[in-house]
């Protein structure tokens, strides 16, 4: 293998493990967010949280029709 193609192999397998780094932190960051937000579902002080934290936990709740952006 030439110089060049050891190069591009090198900085090709440094990009592959930022990318996996960065996968996992993102992987944390929305299990994180996921546990928040069944908290402040089973918080009945917590205003706008509504739903069953049994559920399924991927499904949230539907959005207010009288929200507007």
């Amino acid at each position: 293998m030439s110089e060049d193609h050891e190069k591009a192999a090198q900085a090709a397998e440094r990009e592959l493990a930022e990318l996996e780094e960065h996968s996992e932190q993102v992987g944390a960051r929305i299990d994180e967010a996921r546990a928040d937000w069944k908290a402040k579902v089973a918080d009945s002080s917590v205003p706008g949280a509504v739903g069953d934290p049994e559920g399924d936990e991927d499904e949230l709740p539907p959005p207010d029709p009288h929200e507007t952006d």
